[in-house]
């Protein structure tokens, strides 16, 4: 049964093991990543706003506070999904002195979405959330995504 608000596949709450991320499709080709943060099941879209990258090839932190894009190794926070760290920065240290342009100091605005989700009978289903949309017209409409 497909219920009106969500994505039209649910997650079965025995295929979700404490200590690990899991992938999966809820449908319309959308891959999320679910895993625990000590009692709390947390949902996040499987995709790194970086490049891409499906998140569920990265690494998740052993308290599960932060997951490891891992293309770039970007360090997201799994409690709101705002940009952490980026360790290639040590790296590229040395740069600021050749180029002025180069500025380490700039945090990137990336974020992962973090996903709604109701628990029915013994199913997780995640929820289309809202985001916010300019249209053509450059006014602001409300859509789900």
């Amino acid at each position: 049964m497909i219920r009106d608000g969500f994505y039209p596949v649910s997650i079965e709450l025995s295929k979700i093991k404490k200590g690990q991320m899991h992938s999966f499709d809820v449908g319309a080709a959308v891959p999320v990543v679910v895993f625990y943060r000590g009692s709390e099941l947390i949902v996040m879209r499987d995709f790194c706003p970086h490049m891409g990258a499906p998140l569920s090839d990265g690494k998740l932190s052993a308290d599960a506070e932060t997951i490891q894009c891992p293309w770039h190794g970007y360090f997201f926070s799994t409690s709101d999904g705002t940009f952490q760290s980026n360790p290639n920065d040590r790296i590229f240290d040395c740069m600021k002195e050749k180029y002025k342009s180069y500025d380490a100091s700039k945090t990137p605005k990336y974020k992962i979405q973090v996903l709604p989700f109701e628990i029915i009978e013994d199913k997780l289903w995640v929820l289309k959330s809202k985001a916010r949309v300019i249209d053509v017209g450059g006014e602001m409409q409300e859509a789900l995504v």
